[in-house]
């Protein structure tokens, strides 16, 4: 005679459902750990992309592109714009009026297209990349209203403000040996202030100047070239701005601090840029860089300051050696 069968009582079906529960909250932190990896991973090739493109801009024309023509050559592309054919987005590039500014309602359907190699998937800003430039104001308004986000920024090295109204430099001790508070008025020589004969730290300024691998007496592998930043943060990290696609050294890696929080605190204007800017990522524990020797690196958010801003310069004569 067959026994009758046996269910599982009340008590048995919710041990089994805490078990399961217990397991998927053990193997999501997991999951969501592996598809970062494949993030980060996509990331960094994202980044190793675009510093060959970098050079391969230098190889063809013997310089780096400009980072812009700021108020100087308002026609003059920006360095994202130049190197686009040595990132198979050639149909891109050929699509811009040179004879027009980037403000031109011309060149806004260029601006603003979705280029995948600029933008970095652990941001989940990524999936919405144009961004709306936000500075209107200042230099005869010669920003695009909208274009793409800056990810990769140029690195413009260790920066000091020192322009009228300018907030100096907030994070590190001003000084003629300062190895942090470099290049007047953010390296550009249009401020009542600025030194006759100064020169600019890193590898990129704000002005239509062209620097060589020459020039970068520190050695290639010891110069950040580019660097990963957020651009949902500042008004100013914008990929094709003229004022100003670049990133600063002297700003602490993975400051993260953005714009919005200076709008709820009343801050204003130029102050901002010397918070917002740096180099910064949505990777666990610090960002990439690229080095001008074309190398990728991951560096730690810990990583020495006085080390940071010695990478940022490319002819500060630092001994530097890359954790």
């Amino acid at each position: 005679m067959n026994s009758p069968r046996r269910g599982m009582t009340l008590v048995e079906l919710l041990a089994v459902i805490a078990i399961i529960g217990l397991l998927v909250a053990l193997l999501l932190p997991a999951v969501q750990s592996a598809r970062e990896s494949a993030r980060r991973m996509q990331c960094g090739n994202n980044l190793r992309q675009v510093v060959l493109a970098y050079h391969g801009v230098h190889t063809s024309e013997n310089a780096l592109p400009a980072l812009c023509g700021y108020d100087v050559d308002p026609l003059l592309p920006p360095a994202s714009l130049m190197i686009l054919p040595h990132l198979d987005q050639l149909p891109i590039f050929s699509r811009f009026d040179r004879g027009k500014t980037v403000r031109d309602a011309a060149n806004q359907p260029v601006l603003t297209t979705p280029v995948p190699a600029f933008a970095c998937p652990s941001d989940p800003q990524a999936a919405s990349p144009i961004l709306d430039s936000r500075w209107q104001a200042g230099a005869g308004q010669l920003n695009p209203p909208a274009c793409h986000g800056l990810w990769y920024a140029p690195s413009l090295g260790p920066l000091h403000d020192r322009y009228v109204g300018g907030p100096g430099c907030v994070y590190c001790p001003t000084g003629a040996n300062s190895p942090c508070c470099q290049g007047e008025y953010s390296g550009s020589p249009f401020a009542p202030t600025y030194p006759s004969g100064s020169t600019f730290p890193g590898m990129f300024v704000r002005r239509p100047t062209r620097v060589t691998f020459a020039a970068v007496r520190d050695g290639l592998s010891n110069t950040i070239l580019l660097g990963e930043t957020l651009p949902a943060h500042s008004v100013a990290n914008g990929a094709y701005l003229q004022n100003i696609p670049g990133s600063p050294t002297h700003i602490p890696l993975n400051t993260m601090i953005s714009d919005a929080g200076f709008d709820k605190e009343g801050v204003t204007g130029i102050a901002r840029w010397q918070h917002t800017m740096g180099f910064k990522s949505q990777h666990p524990g610090g960002a990439f860089v690229a080095l001008a020797d074309g190398s990728v690196h991951f560096l730690a958010e810990a990583i020495d300051y006085a080390l940071f801003n010695a990478l940022g310069t490319k002819a500060g004569r630092e001994a530097v050696t890359l954790p």
